[in-house]
């Protein structure tokens, strides 16, 4: 379909470096949607240099992680008890201390730009190199609105560097789920 002209791309989503490269054994690819944020870096190591190499568009789902990184679990909203939320380790027990620790210290850095946790981690998704896009969600208009904050401005070099040892402390400390 796309050597016929009827399709414009071609696109993947969650694939690894191996399945990519089988994929594209029979076929052009020309995007990957993976999970990615703050606090979900997996694709970094392999599966980012690997769509960089070979001009493949990322556009990543999830860059607040299930509202994790719009802070208002760790700042007095209650965690509703819904399916995704129920299942997400971010939010249970020294996971969330962790996360917390780490999302007051993220905040403060927002609000040396006048800006929210929320837009801090979406301006920095999108402005990751190898990065196309953030895929954000919103149930209501002023979400929307507030996401659109994340455009627009830059983060200094110094507080990426902040950023980075937040997430690299983060990262060491916090229980992934056995499996």
């Amino acid at each position: 379909l796309y050597q016929e002209g009827k399709i414009k791309a071609i696109g993947v989503s969650n694939f690894s470096v191996d399945q990519m490269r089988e994929f594209m054994k029979f076929s052009a690819l020309h995007s990957l949607q993976p999970r990615y944020s703050m606090f979900r870096r997996e694709l970094e190591s392999e599966i980012l240099p690997f769509c960089i190499e070979n001009n493949i568009a990322v556009l990543a789902y999830s860059p607040l992680d299930n509202a994790v990184l719009t802070g208002k679990f760790f700042f007095g909203q209650k965690i509703p008890q819904d399916k995704v939320r129920s299942i997400n380790y971010d939010l249970e027990g020294e996971n969330f201390r962790i996360n917390k620790e780490a999302a007051v210290k993220l905040k403060e850095i927002a609000e040396k730009y006048k800006k929210s946790l929320a837009q801090l981690a979406l301006n920095w998704v999108v402005a990751r190199r190898g990065l196309t896009c953030a895929i954000v969600g919103a149930r209501r208009p002023a979400q929307i609105e507030e996401n659109t904050g994340a455009a627009g401005w830059e983060i200094a070099k110094e507080d990426i560097e902040n950023i980075e040892s937040i997430l690299r402390e983060r990262e060491e400390r916090i229980k992934e789920p056995l499996v």
